[in-house]
């Protein structure tokens, strides 16, 4: 590997870095446990069209949903399929309102012309297994 390959290596690793970090007793008892994810708040996707709304489960807002509707079927009574979705993170890390798993269901919602249902869970550091 040369000198200007490794230090291009070196750069695109650099933004993974941060999920490398040691965290610190505070960030383990809160949900913002990683830098550059901040949430999305729930919105009218300009580019698809999907409009996105939160539910509250629980009167402690620690289980909640974000429904993805698609703009055709906000004042229609068309019957749509639904989708349930669990975000990835191993009941750890992550949050149904990061920008991955927003974006990612904007775009499956347009495409598939479905209804999503994503689930935002209590992370197990807070809430050891079963409870998250």
């Amino acid at each position: 590997m040369s000198g200007s390959d490794r230090l291009q290596l070196e750069i695109h690793l650099a933004h993974f870095l941060f999920f490398l970090r040691q965290p610190s007793e505070a960030s383990k008892l809160t949900s913002e446990r990683f830098v550059g994810t901040e949430p999305v708040p729930p919105s009218l996707d300009e580019k698809t069209g999907i409009q996105s709304k939160y539910l509250a489960i629980s009167s402690d807002s620690a289980v909640s949903v974000r429904l993805y509707i698609p703009k055709a079927a906000i004042n229609s009574l068309q019957k749509l399929p639904v989708l349930v979705y669990f975000h990835g993170g191993g009941f750890i890390i992550g949050t149904a309102w990061w920008p991955t798993y927003h974006n990612y269901l904007n775009a499956l919602v347009a495409e598939a012309n479905i209804i999503a249902v994503s689930f935002d869970y209590r992370r197990a550091t807070e809430h050891p297994l079963p409870a998250a």
